[in-house]
């Protein structure tokens, strides 16, 4: 069974459960709730003529920003943030309609999360139209529509993969009876001619596969060809079915893709407002209205097992590392790093590597690679894998790469440029900088920055006679800034330093090993956790 249907038929027994419970929970008293709360606040807004609306008067993508404490495919993600006041935030940024998960058991959601949210809504100032509340959850029963009413809701999620096309339209008439335009959700062809043969307005493009748990950003522009082609959509929003994009949305890159496709009015952010630093400045840059400031990128190195890397990646870890030197305390044997590979593409829900092309535009060979990388991470990429060698044959660390599964090589040794334009993946150049240097020496040479074959450069700390990396030495900060190219600084971070070498330094991105290990090769997940906090907090 897909986790889809186990979802579902979970979602099946609560129904009949709380509706067995009766008391507060009849369909008598849920009207009741409800009517009590349209006399506070007013009737449902429509998503149909709110979308609408929001494009007359923003001419901008409508963002639908999620509440959603935790995931099947992601685990917790932020279990402890206030449902009100997160609403708050979004609505505040700019978000037009406000999801809430209300699904109890893997989304760890729930109806007053809902009312929290429809309440804290109500008590902004409003100076133009309220954001809608959506209720995200698993809807198959009529009851669930009740519910939403006496919980705040605006609108409701129906999903055509769980319903038959007869229930699917008694749904969507109640739904509307109710005063609630609903969100119909499609993941495919057939799923968007359901939905069109039944009538829906509003549709929304799942682009990750509810069966599967991976995501394919194609899948909303495909949706869009199909409405176009029976007629759906005809240029003009008024007149034809809204399509909102939904699932796997993370940049402002992501956004200019659906406006450029067009007859996309909407996009719905969960996770990466949920992880985000700002959320509101975040929706902000997804409609363009701002530029977003760069956090510093984080590569957890020395990884050796699937469960370090995963819990680097919850944690927001940009890069994973993982070495391939036999002699270091940190080797990963192929079949380890497999596995680390594998849990790694199945958190970011790719099925293979990530492709990093070499960047297109024109400008400063390291600056332009740092964002071509970081579109990389932004993305659907994020965290990539870096392998890590060290005076290898090069034949030898392109087929490890290969048959591993890596995004990228970090060559740690005495490699020539020569050995770099050889690699078949994007490479990290090591400089070693004497932990004795001063910045007003010539500790890094111009020579160590020629301009490629590599794509980006790391410094890390040396110990003459005791070689480079993992030594938890570390060098003058200030060595690192005054190289005017994006780098990544190493050499001696831990949870406790890295935030006060964020700040001196001001690094592109920032790597560690020995500062998130209880012992040699061994991570200790709560300091991966509190490194990453600590490295992204400036």
């Amino acid at each position: 069974m897909s986790k889809l249907l186990a979802i579902a038929a979970q979602r099946k027994i609560d129904v009949d459960e709380a509706k067995a419970a009766g008391g507060e929970g009849t369909v008598e008293n849920l009207l009741k709730k409800a009517d009590e709360l349209e006399k506070e606040f007013g009737k449902p807004q429509s998503l149909y003529d709110a979308i609408i609306k929001h494009w007359e008067t923003n001419d901008n993508m409508a963002i639908a920003a999620e509440f959603k404490r935790a995931s099947p495919s992601k685990g917790e993600i932020a279990t402890h943030l206030d449902a009100g006041e997160q609403a708050k935030i979004y609505a505040n940024g700019g978000a037009a309609v406000v999801s809430v998960l209300t699904e109890p058991k893997w989304f760890k959601g729930s109806l007053e999360d809902m009312l929290t949210v429809r309440k804290a809504l109500e008590a902004i100032p409003q100076t133009s139209q309220r954001a809608l509340v959506l209720r995200k959850d698993f809807v198959m029963d009529e009851y669930q529509l009740f519910e939403a009413r006496a919980f705040g809701a605006d609108t409701v999620l129906l999903i055509v993969a769980i319903l038959e096309k007869e229930l699917l339209k008694s749904l969507l008439e109640k739904a509307r009876e109710l005063g609630m335009e609903p969100l119909v959700e499609v993941a495919c062809e057939e799923e968007m001619n359901v939905a069109l043969d039944v009538g829906a307005k509003v549709i929304g493009v799942n682009n990750r596969n509810l069966h599967t748990f991976k995501v394919d950003m194609t899948t909303t522009t495909r949706m869009v060809d199909v409405a176009r082609n029976r007629g759906a959509i005809s240029g003009d929003r008024s007149r034809g079915v809204l399509v909102i994009a939904l699932s796997g949305i993370k940049t402002r890159d992501d956004v200019v893709k659906y406006e450029k496709h067009g007859d996309v009015s909407g996009v719905l952010i969960g996770e990466t407002l949920m992880r985000a630093k700002d959320p509101r400045e975040m929706i902000q840059n997804l409609i363009g209205a701002t530029e977003l400031r760069q956090l510093t990128r984080v590569k957890i190195c020395g990884i050796k097992d699937a469960s370090s890397a995963l819990v680097a990646a919850k944690a927001g870890a940009d890069f994973i590392g993982i070495i391939f030197v036999k002699k270091s305390k940190r080797y990963a044997t192929v079949e380890e790093a497999k596995s680390i590979v594998k849990t790694i593409r199945e958190f970011r829900e790719k099925d293979d590597k990530v492709e990093i092309h070499p960047p297109t535009k024109k400008g400063d060979w390291y600056s332009s690679w740092a964002d071509t990388i970081g579109q990389s991470c932004d993305g659907q990429g994020r965290p990539l894998v870096v392998g890590v060698f060290m005076n290898q044959p090069i034949e030898e660390v392109n087929k490890l790469a290969m048959e591993v599964g890596i995004d990228m090589i970090q060559l740690h040794g005495d490699e020539t440029l020569e050995d770099e334009a050889q690699c078949s993946l994007p490479v990290i150049r090591v400089v070693h900088v004497d932990v004795d240097s001063k910045a007003s020496s010539h500790a890094v040479k111009e020579n160590d920055l020629t301009a490629g074959p590599a794509a980006s450069v790391l410094l890390d700390s040396s110990v003459k006679g005791g070689g480079s990396g993992g030594t938890g030495k570390v060098f003058d900060w200030t060595i690192a800034k005054k190289v005017a190219i994006p780098v990544i600084l190493a050499g001696g971070l831990t949870p406790e330093n890295v935030a006060e070498a964020v700040s001196v330094a001001q690094p592109w991105g920032v790597d560690v090993a020995s500062g998130t290990e209880s012992s040699p090769g061994v991570k200790d997940h709560e300091k991966i956790r509190a490194f990453i906090r600590n490295a992204k907090k400036n």
